[in-house]
């Protein structure tokens, strides 16, 4: 701060200047011109080093403290794009134990896969401190956007090698056409508990990045969520155990569930079935009786159906040794406020009591 004053008495020119540095005033004019100034300039000259030293006393003691109390620590937004990832993210940063606050940013009437973003939310995601991916080809539309990479995460980035493309799939119907398949990568990794708990173990981390103060408290919120993830690995494991040398055959709606067939070590064949909706239309169950007329199916056939079509794709199976078992894709919540973890446990249930009742008819 630069103060100056000058006397009527006085040459303009030699003003006096005073120069705030630190908590001191420094008199940059030479001691020389102290004798041209009058009593009356020497005694203002006083007044505004003393008010000066007072300012800085009250404004450099007392603004910081009063700016801390009114900016407490804003909250890091964290976006998450698909329902597994949500409630992972969110039981790791628990209600309100930490600075993280963690949203969806696609509807909850949608699928990733299916999003079509606009302008609105393209503008919410690029202000977002992170951007949780699920990856594996989930997010088409992330390519349509322009994202920062540095705020953006692929939480399955760690098992990149164990992903299964649809390619490698090659047992496959689509209408009359025969066995083909379609690019792209089967999305579905978290139905594996052991590909849910990678990326449930990513999502700490990376949050733990995010917010080091709350590590301590992200690890005290997983806990629960990490012990029931390990015991669905290890149901699948004894799961693995049952149908070591059986002669199991499975069927599917669609190649959702190849990684939880895979840890079994039994292949799927599969359909192409609707990947929304409840409802089968006519060239679908054409596809599901042509797929019978030509596969040898017995009391070791399973079916895995998507939850919302078991309905309708019960009566199709009517007089046939197959038994179906209904599967929760886990995409969208759930209507009845079960978590996305309570619907793997599920599955799994569904899977074991279908494969100890084989033999036991339909």
């Amino acid at each position: 701060m630069r103060i100056q004053i000058h006397d009527k008495h006085q040459n303009p020119r030699a003003a006096v200047v005073g120069a705030a540095v630190g908590n001191s005033f420094v008199d940059n004019v030479p001691d020389r011109s102290l004798a041209g100034l009058s009593g009356r300039s020497l005694f203002r000259r006083r007044i505004v080093r003393i008010a000066g030293l007072v300012c800085l006393a009250f404004f450099g003691c007392e603004q910081r403290p009063r700016e801390a109390e009114r900016s407490p620590a804003q909250p890091i937004i964290v976006l998450t794009t698909c329902q597994p990832v949500l409630e992972m993210a969110r039981s790791a940063a628990g209600e309100s134990r930490t600075r993280l606050q963690i949203e969806s940013a696609v509807p909850a009437t949608v699928s990733s896969r299916h999003w079509a973003v606009d302008r609105e939310q393209a503008a919410r995601l690029q202000t977002a401190q992170r951007i949780f991916l699920h990856g594996a080809g989930y997010e088409p539309w992330k390519d349509r956007v322009t994202l920062a990479r540095s705020r953006v995460v692929d939480t399955a980035s760690d098992y990149y090698d164990r992903f299964i493309r649809v390619p490698d799939v090659v047992t496959h119907r689509h209408g009359p056409e025969g066995a083909h398949s379609h690019p792209g990568t089967v999305w579905a990794t978290w139905l594996d508990p052991q590909l849910a708990l990678l990326q449930f173990q990513r999502i700490q981390t990376e949050l733990g990045r995010l917010s080091p103060d709350d590590a301590q408290a992200i690890q005290q919120n997983s806990a629960d969520w990490q012990l029931r993830l390990e015991q669905l690995e290890a149901d699948v494991q004894d799961l693995r155990r049952l149908t070591h040398d059986r002669q199991i055959q499975v069927l599917g709606d669609g190649p959702w569930y190849q990684y939880l067939v895979a840890r079994l070590d039994l292949p799927l064949m599969y359909l192409h079935w609707p990947d929304t909706g409840d409802t089968l239309s006519e060239l679908d169950c054409n596809e599901l009786l042509a797929m019978l007329n030509e596969t040898t199916v017995n009391e070791s056939t399973l079916f895995l159906v998507r939850t919302e079509l078991a309905d309708a794709a019960r009566p199709l199976l009517e007089g046939q040794p197959i038994q179906l078992v209904p599967m929760d894709l886990t995409e969208l919540p759930s209507d009845d406020n079960r978590t996305v973890l309570d619907r793997w446990e599920e599955n799994i249930r569904h899977l074991d009591a279908a494969i100890r009742n084989q033999g036991q008819g339909p």
